[in-house]
């Protein structure tokens, strides 16, 4: 049978060497010198020595390591210098001083520490440490993510370090890093670190500082983003998260400047908002209104409902668009608060059979015996559109 598994990793399509791969690990040991002797013989085969080296890193004999590391500094293909750094990771932390031993080759840095990378593990601080200077950003940037892992002083101050890099990637990753930090080490210093990013010259880079600054559930983390919402003018990519991110904490702040993009929406013109009109796009409302449903368990629950209703009842674009009115009643709905009974009703007058079903699940989600009492006192309304519509509810009910 191993024999016949390496006929087929040497000569096999790709379909049958994968076979053969998954066959052969399970009997590495016992095979390793034809597979070793078949490295030897196909220098150029570059998918036959990443299947090879597959096998090998399931295998601790020392004869398979030394394979290994000397495909990994004889190889001149990228994909097979990865695939065997992963398979020496597999070793654990003894793999970290035979990685390092390619350190001094700069063709070597980035599979190195993509290896050193996949052992999570405290003990290759030290050698990540050394990658954070290298002059290829995404050397950089890789061995930054792979530190962000560890939550130490040390790591924290080479991340803020990163934060000036010259290099979008290395500073990306860095401050993605730093956000996931913000729930565990809420500091002064991370913050002053990550308020000026917000206003850097790459977008990824201010998205991620956006999504960092959402998790510091802190005044000035939240003024900082409004002060950045606004900024004019500013593309479609950061309005979205930046929305988002001022939702997040459920901070009094936030959901204020949440009500205030919500009133400018609608045409209002909140004094927080001296500025040129902006266009409110529907993917744009969306977005506000879903983040604002989330605030059903804040106490300034009653104020977002309000808000909301305002929005239903408006006509001006793109308010009046009935999927961004089908989103405002899911959204009111969540809330269950009474008080949108009425309004609810009221906009069953408008014509649309989709929005109807819409207002009818809402009006039972938030109190049932009470929304069809309301139903059935404006059931003779005057308005011929509204009779119709509360007809259609309360044969749903």
């Amino acid at each position: 049978m191993p024999t016949s598994m390496i006929e087929s990793l040497s000569h096999g399509d790709f379909n049958a060497r994968w076979t053969a791969m998954k066959e052969l690990k399970r009997s590495v040991d016992e095979v390793l010198p034809q597979l070793i002797d078949l490295l030897r013989q196909c220098p150029e085969d570059f998918e036959l020595q990443i299947f090879i080296a597959q096998i090998l890193g399931e295998s601790q004999h020392p004869d398979a390591i030394l394979a290994l590391v000397t495909l990994l500094h004889e190889s001149s293909n990228e994909e097979v210098q990865d695939v065997v750094a992963l398979s020496l990771s597999q070793l654990g932390v003894a793999a970290i001083e035979i990685l390092m031993q390619g350190r001094s080759q700069p063709a070597l840095h980035l599979p190195i520490v993509r290896g050193l990378a996949q052992l999570s593990h405290p003990d290759t601080i030290p050698a990540l440490r050394e990658f954070c200077h290298q002059p290829q950003p995404q050397v950089r940037a890789v061995a930054l993510e792979a530190l962000g892992r560890f939550h130490s002083p040390e790591v924290t101050d080479l991340l803020i370090q990163a934060i000036s890099d010259l290099d979008p990637q290395v500073r990306s990753v860095a401050v993605q890093a730093l956000g996931l930090r913000m729930e565990s080490e809420i500091s002064l210093p991370l913050l002053d670190a990550l308020i000026p990013c917000l206003y850097d010259l790459n977008v990824a880079v201010v998205i991620q500082a956006i999504q960092a600054l959402g998790r510091f559930h802190q005044f000035r983390a939240i003024a900082s983003l409004w002060d950045r919402y606004r900024v004019e003018p500013h593309p479609t990519r950061l309005t979205l998260p930046l929305i988002q991110a001022l939702g997040w904490s459920k901070t009094e702040s936030g959901i204020a400047h949440l009500l205030e993009i919500l009133a400018a929406a609608r045409g209002e013109d909140p004094p927080q908002l001296q500025q040129e009109a902006r266009p409110y796009p529907v993917e744009q409302v969306e977005v506000l209104v879903q983040t604002l449903s989330q605030m059903n368990d804040t106490p300034q629950a009653a104020a977002v409902v309000q808000g909301l209703v305002r929005a239903l009842h408006s006509s001006q674009a793109p308010w009046d668009q009935i999927q961004v009115k089908k989103s405002l009643v899911m959204a009111i709905a969540q809330f269950q608060q009474p008080m949108a009974i009425a309004p609810l009703i009221h906009c069953l007058a408008i014509a649309d059979d989709g929005l109807r079903f819409h207002i009818v699940a809402a009006l039972k989600h938030i109190d049932p015996p009470r929304s069809q009492r309301a139903l059935q006192e404006l059931a003779e309304s005057r308005n011929p559109e509204l009779r119709t519509g509360i007809a259609m509810a309360l044969r749903e009910w």
